[in-house]
């Protein structure tokens, strides 16, 4: 997966963000969370910066997971929330779904 920044205005507010992947889609590899995840990180880092807060304190792990699970939230409806999971801290999460009986 690539992505660049560019395509500032005037002001220096805009950005433009270019996606290429070759992953296959609906394949269940969570690559829409790995993706939501590095989409969340790099907004969070871009806003930090330009408002000249420390970005290692105004972006957390915590703050990156919650904006990509909003994201999946947005594309899937319903997710289970343990793709943004990994992907964001880099480990599993164990989960498991209550069964109606």
């Amino acid at each position: 997966m690539r992505s660049s920044v560019g395509g500032h205005d005037s002001r220096g507010d805009g950005a433009h963000f270019e996606v290429q992947s070759t992953l296959p889609i609906g394949a269940g590899l969570g690559s829409s969370a790995a993706f939501a995840t590095a989409l969340a990180a790099s907004l969070l880092l871009w806003r930090a910066r330009r408002s000249n807060d420390a970005p290692d304190t105004a972006v957390t792990g915590e703050l990156i997971n919650f904006w990509a699970f909003r994201s999946e939230q947005l594309v899937h409806g319903t997710p289970s929330g343990l793709d943004n999971y990994t992907s964001t801290f880099g480990r599993i999460l164990h989960a498991e779904q209550a069964c109606e009986r």
